[in-house]
């Protein structure tokens, strides 16, 4: 598993999510599904960053998340 998401079934329930944040893979894909840019998603989660939002990203290619 990708090292910036987590599967942890004490937070959010196991539902994946971004590591050090209760952000669920799902929210981040939803916006970029959206269109908003990786700038934009950052500014809405303070302390996201490209990486994270990338692995996001790819765990969703990855495990249809």
């Amino acid at each position: 598993m990708n090292e910036r998401i987590v599967v942890d079934p004490n937070i959010l329930l196991g539902v994946p999510h971004i590591k050090g944040t209760e952000v669920p893979v799902w929210t981040v894909v939803e916006m970029v599904k959206a269109g908003l840019t990786t700038e934009e998603i950052m500014a809405a989660y303070e302390g996201l960053t490209k990486e994270d939002i990338e692995a996001a990203l790819k765990y969703q290619e990855e495990h249809g998340a």
